[in-house]
């Protein structure tokens, strides 16, 4: 049996990384453009000579989530596309921009994550262990037996965790480097199964430096007359991964396929990943015993004395993942919505702080960068030298 988790951003997040959308907004602002983003005028907007930047900038739109970010990259197209017509000009225009973007992205995610490698004076196994027990804990009662019941289901020695990780950084997996135990024997199981976590995660929209992708979900999302069929693929997240030729996205799907509970954790249901919530909606109508839990961040003061906005709540959050079901007929969206579990909040995915141990890494990563400049700059005044000589 195999429980699958989806990790998003608020995972990082969580762990106390600066990878929100806001994080990356104001880095670009105040380092490349010496903007003080308290500064509402917006008399220094003509100092952004990237276009799409300056868009987000003129407009003041504050998304706080990367698949906002990305959604607003299809939107900027359309906006374009009318004001400046559809030639090859302005699509190649938007591209250098967006490569800039994407560069910039990188860059930012590799002085602000943990490297791959890093030792952490911590052992993770508790919170790690906690998070493969407890990650349906915070539904209702009568649906915390439900799930109880479905894990002791099936006839099995051991249940596998596996992860999907559609985050660019390594967090995840230096958390599983540094749990020296990652297995136990369930307090749930009447059978007393073995949990057992698979070490490394599938990173589906790639690593940083090693095939990032970024973009929409679909041909809708943007303006396709702006780009050649080529350029148009590398801008929708699924086309993009088929392309690449790579195991990511495949690696994902069998997961799913295999899967008796699927968790989604820090990630916004937004229309980006589109193509994920329907993959995971076929995998539950296939199998109707499989459970999905999504686990829900909500910054209002949220309290469950309240019956009718506890279902709110719940049904808010259920349909945000359903209204992406646009070809599933009324019986199917409610046999979807049986197998649907919300946590709120949950303090049961692991909780830790890595914020100082990145910090670290950002110094030691800011002083290569510098020493790689150096060098360069060294390089470039031998070779002046040597011609001047010659």
């Amino acid at each position: 049996m195999k429980i699958t988790f989806l990790i998003g951003n608020g995972f990082d997040i969580q762990c106390g990384l600066k990878t929100s959308y806001q994080d990356f907004y104001k880095y670009i602002l105040s380092e490349k453009y010496r903007i003080d983003l308290s500064d509402v005028s917006g008399e220094k907007s003509e100092v952004i000579k990237n276009s799409i930047y300056k868009s987000i900038y003129d407009t003041r739109d504050n998304p706080e989530t990367w698949g906002d970010l990305e959604f607003q990259l299809g939107f900027y197209t359309k906006q374009l596309r009318e004001r400046e017509g559809s030639s090859r000009e302005v699509g190649l225009k938007f591209l250098d921009e967006f490569d800039e973007i994407f560069d910039d992205l990188n860059n930012y995610l590799k002085i602000n994550q943990l490297s791959i490698d890093t030792e952490t004076e911590e052992d993770y196994s508790e919170e790690l262990l906690d998070m493969m027990e407890n990650f349906f804990l915070g539904v209702l009662p009568t649906e915390e037996e439900e799930i109880k019941q479905h894990l002791n289901r099936y006839n099995t020695e051991h249940i596998y965790y596996q992860f999907l990780s559609f985050n660019y950084t390594s967090t995840l997996e230096v958390i599983l480097r540094n749990s020296k135990t990652k297995s136990k024997k369930s307090s749930y199981s009447s059978q007393g199964y073995q949990m057992v976590v698979l070490d490394k995660p599938i990173y589906v929209h790639g690593k940083i430096d090693y095939m990032l992708t970024m973009g929409v979900n679909d041909e809708t999302q943007i303006s396709t007359d702006l780009f050649d069929e080529y350029d148009s693929v590398d801008l929708i997240k699924p086309l993009a991964l088929d392309r690449g030729r790579e195991v990511m996205k495949s690696s994902a799907e069998t997961a799913l396929d295999e899967s008796k509970v699927i968790v989604i954790f820090g990630m916004s249901l937004g229309k980006t990943d589109r193509y994920w919530w329907q993959k995971v909606a076929e995998v539950l109508l296939k199998d109707k015993n499989c459970k999905l839990v999504i686990h829900y961040y909500s910054r209002d003061n949220y309290s469950n004395a309240n019956p009718r906005k506890i279902r709110l709540r719940r049904k808010g959050v259920e349909d945000m993942f359903l209204g992406h079901m646009t070809n599933k007929s009324i019986e199917e969206l409610e046999q979807i919505r049986k197998q649907v579990y919300i946590v709120t909040n949950s303090q049961n995915v692991v909780n830790v702080n890595l914020n100082k141990y990145v910090e670290i890494g950002s110094v030691k990563e800011a002083i290569n960068m510098w020493i790689e400049k150096i060098i360069i700059q060294l390089n470039c005044l031998i070779k002046i030298k040597n011609i001047e000589n010659d």
